[in-house]
């Protein structure tokens, strides 16, 4: 008999009876994590595409698409959103991830210049309009967010 056929209830009752061998409470926790997993997935997502209708420049696609194909790869069983709303994550995540790609010198066009030409500039102005939010959530003060800007800057300076 082909195993397309097989009832659906012969199929779990095996599967039961393989899970009640192993150890039931870890295997329904996997199950369990992931669909909390994905559900963070997709509530990190949410807030990601309400921030591409604010910031609408040319960066943020490659920058959303980027950030969400390194998020299927990692944990979220350790972000509590008690702690911090989704809207604070996925802020502070496109802060930290236009930094580091500014940081890191590819868009450059010799050292210390971003290309006018390229997503540079456009990044830049994603994380100055992400940290200026930070400020009007208050989330951080003024003081702080311009030292991050001109941290930022001055790494630009440094690298390229």
């Amino acid at each position: 008999m082909p195993l397309i056929l097989v009832p659906f209830w012969v199929l779990l009752c095996g599967c039961l009876a393989i899970t009640a061998r192993d150890n039931v409470r870890g295997v329904y926790m996997g199950l369990f994590s992931l669909f909390r997993k994905d559900s963070k997935y997709n509530l990190y997502k949410a807030e990601l595409d309400k921030y591409e209708q604010v910031f609408s420049n040319q960066a943020y696609p490659k920058l959303k698409s980027d950030m969400l194909d390194h998020l299927k790869s990692t944990d979220l069983t350790d972000v509590n959103n008690e702690e911090l709303p989704w809207e604070t994550y996925a802020l502070y995540g496109i802060i930290n991830v236009t930094g580091d790609l500014l940081e890191g010198g590819n868009y450059h066009i010799y050292r210390g210049v971003l290309n006018p030409t390229g997503e540079g500039p456009d990044l830049l102005k994603l994380y100055d309009f992400g940290v200026d939010l930070l400020v009007q959530k208050g989330l951080i003060d003024k003081g702080r967010a311009d030292g991050e800007k001109n941290g930022l800057r001055q790494n630009i300076k440094n690298v390229g």
